[in-house]
């Protein structure tokens, strides 16, 4: 029973006023940030000219692991661990607010809207919930019944729906009648509205990993798929990029990168899209970017699906599993996007494992590349002439936007495949430790300020 799973403690009198914009740098409520996925937090007080005094204010310790990107919301910051408990902890003073255990793993990054905490779980359940900001109380649930186990994407809120995707539990990939899905539910009460099947064929598979980003002027959601399962030849909208209409889940377009099992084996989209404005051979486009695992960021129109053109990342055989954030610098309307990525051929006897790159789509080319020692699994943070990220080694680092150079470093125990939030005046990110299937020492939630 789901009341046999729920600890809640409440350790706070009361709350401010939900969806006040506090002082100091902003909200974080969502896994994207904002629709476009830009995760460019423009209001931050954490920037370029500080980043180099950030200081550990705080941890909250965790019983597991954390891979979801911290979220945070008039003065509390909100995680998830894969114990299956979700966190309300005050930003200032790190202090528990309220804990509730879901009975589950929760992999993704939670979401804030209409004063609710949604939580989509993760590698064995397919279900969401709402919980109220104030006290963790469970207000719904939704198990959605799909052919795949799990759900590894983050809930994104769009006109009072919940979108989110289905896929494998990334272990047994050979069963063909297992088939992805992108669902949208109701955000008032967790009802159905439609599902997408993103398998269409007797191949199976083709699972939706990475969160959608979204288009308010278009009406229109944008995703990637993952690999087929099977060998057979009938495999639609695996290896994909997809527009949806937001309201409806008919099809738009979609862009079709491998046709088969043969020939895409295991490099599909994990990551989520970035929808931004580029200037291409003298034409403006509205533009949807999307890294795959064979290293190659995929630029199209967003309006029609049209290839506009590919970038490789600049190592050898690098994929993208991380998320990009991209931001316009002054007076331009062209982008920079911040594209990590992890080696596959694992360099690491170099020193390096993992890129992270400012590529300049208009000029079809990268500014500068920062390597890391560990893989770049998780999603990278943008605030005023800086970009923030961690490596799965449990390095930090703040570099500029402009040069790559290194502003700050420091280290936490284990590693981050988590992303970076920066809010309120604060870097927090969590950390994850892959050899330890239970409880460790300084598991948790770290906490960031400047001096």
């Amino acid at each position: 029973m789901i009341g046999s799973l729920c600890l809640l403690l409440l350790l706070s009198g009361s709350y401010r006023q939900v969806n006040s914009q506090p002082p100091g740098g902003g909200d974080w409520t969502s896994f994207t940030l904002d629709n476009n996925n830009s995760r460019y937090q423009a209001a931050s007080t954490v920037t370029s000219s500080n980043v180099g005094t950030l200081t550990e204010a705080w941890e909250y310790p965790t019983q597991y692991s954390i891979s979801s990107t911290p979220v945070v919301q008039d003065g509390v910051v909100y995680f998830a661990d894969w114990a299956g408990n979700v966190y309300s902890v005050n930003v200032d003073e790190g202090s528990l607010n309220w804990v509730v255990n879901l009975g589950a793993p929760i992999s993704s990054t939670l979401l804030l809207a209409n004063g609710l905490v949604y939580v989509e779980m993760g590698p064995t359940e397919t279900r969401v919930y709402a919980l109220s900001q104030t006290t963790g109380a469970i207000v719904w649930s939704t198990r959605v019944s799909s052919t795949m186990p799990s759900s590894w994407t983050s809930p994104i809120i769009y006109d009072n729906l919940i979108y989110f995707g289905t896929a494998s539990n990334g272990i047994f990939e050979n069963n063909a009648s297992q088939d992805g899905e992108i669902v949208a539910l109701n955000a008032n009460t967790g009802s159905m509205a439609w599902t997408f099947k993103t398998m269409i064929g007797a191949a199976g598979g083709s699972g939706e990993w990475g969160s959608v980003a979204i288009d308010p002027t278009l009406n229109a959601l944008y995703f990637g798929t993952g690999n087929s399962f099977t060998k057979s030849l009938s495999s639609l909208y695996s290896y994909s990029i997809i527009s949806l209409n937001a309201t409806s889940g008919t099809m738009n377009w979609y862009y079709q990168v491998f046709h088969t099992l043969a020939k895409g084996h295991d490099e599909d989209f994990g990551s989520t899209p970035n929808l931004f404005t580029v200037t291409i051979g003298g034409v403006t486009y509205q533009a949807v970017g999307l890294g795959n695992k064979n290293g190659v960021y995929y630029i199209l129109d967003r309006t029609d699906g049209k290839l506009l053109q590919t970038d490789p990342v600049g190592t050898t055989e690098a994929g993208i599993t991380g998320v990009p954030g991209f931001y316009y610098p002054t007076g331009t309307i062209n982008p920079v996007v911040f594209i990590p990525s992890a080696d596959k051929t694992k360099i690491h006897n170099k020193g390096v494992m993992g890129v992270v790159e400012a590529l300049v789509p208009s000029t079809h080319s990268y500014s500068w590349r920062f390597k890391t020692p560990g893989d770049m699994d998780g999603a990278v943070a943008l605030v005023p002439g800086a970009v923030l990220f961690g490596d799965t080694y449990g390095n930090l680092y703040g570099v500029s936007m402009a040069t790559g150079g290194q502003l700050w470093h420091t280290t936490i125990p284990f590693g981050v495949k988590s992303g970076v939030t920066a809010a309120e005046g604060y870097v927090f990110v969590g950390n994850f430790d892959n050899n330890s299937p239970g409880p460790a020492s300084r598991l948790g939630l770290y906490a960031f300020t400047t001096s």
